[in-house]
């Protein structure tokens, strides 16, 4: 073979070597690429008051409420030129993870919704369903934003604060109880976001996933007849922060 010949094969060798690196880059680029979500995703118990929050972002006025057995989806202008899907997936545990599961893949943003007047006694459920969430692998590798909003109180009124702190403590318990089954049937150890146990568990610490908290209120609560006059609303913190979102 001609030195030419050995020349134009060294260099064809070399050109097929840097195709396959790079190709090899852009294949894992795509399979590691965060997703991008184009709904936000209203969560939360029966009764918390996503249904009401839905109507007023959607429709701008409260709507009558029954348990809802499906989601409810509508398109929200954040501006002239961009609008998003929200999506109210149904708070009761026979429902909520099926929609859930159907709408994560294109979640922007979360919206977990607290009712503030009641959190104390459904404390567990309330940890329990973010823990979920958190720990879901969809949500783990996309990491969308999340805000905690606490319904139903008034503005500057620090009730965030309370229970960002009361779901902090019930998390640290939450954990070791599950851990502790998983130890004990020898299940798999899921370590998505919580860490060591034994560690005190803080939102701030989280290292993937940013959770935030909000307060306000879509309605009154003991409202009958939806005259626009009664209606008190004050979601201004809940929209600014999805358009940030």
């Amino acid at each position: 073979m001609s030195l030419r010949n050995e020349y134009e094969l060294d260099w064809l060798s070399i050109i097929i070597a840097v195709t396959v690196i790079l190709a090899s880059i852009g294949l894992i680029w795509f399979l590691k690429r965060k997703p991008k979500g184009k709904s936000i995703l209203l969560v939360g118990l029966p009764g918390s008051g996503k249904t009401q929050i839905f109507g007023q972002l959607i429709h701008k006025k409260p709507v009558l409420t029954v348990t809802s057995v499906k989601e409810n989806v509508g398109s929200l202008a954040l501006d002239e030129k961009k609008r998003l899907t929200v999506v109210d997936i149904p708070g009761h545990i026979r429902f909520r993870q099926e929609f859930f599961d159907a709408h994560k893949r294109v979640a922007k943003a979360i919206v977990f919704v607290v009712d503030s007047t009641t959190y104390t006694r459904n404390l567990k459920d309330i940890t329990e369903y973010i823990y979920d969430i958190l720990t879901d692998d969809q949500i783990a590798t996309a990491s969308p934003r999340i805000l905690v909003f606490c319904n139903k109180c008034d503005k500057g009124s620090r009730v965030k604060d309370a229970v960002k702190n009361a779901i902090e403590k019930e998390m640290e318990f939450l954990y070791v109880s599950k851990q502790n089954r998983m130890n004990s049937s020898g299940s798999a150890n899921n370590n998505t976001f919580l860490g060591k146990i034994g560690n005190k568990f803080s939102f701030s610490d989280l290292a993937k996933i940013e959770v935030d908290f909000a307060e306000g209120f879509a309605t009154n609560e003991n409202i009958t007849v939806y005259d626009q006059s009664e209606v008190r609303c004050d979601l201004d913190v809940l929209h600014q922060w999805i358009v940030k979102a």
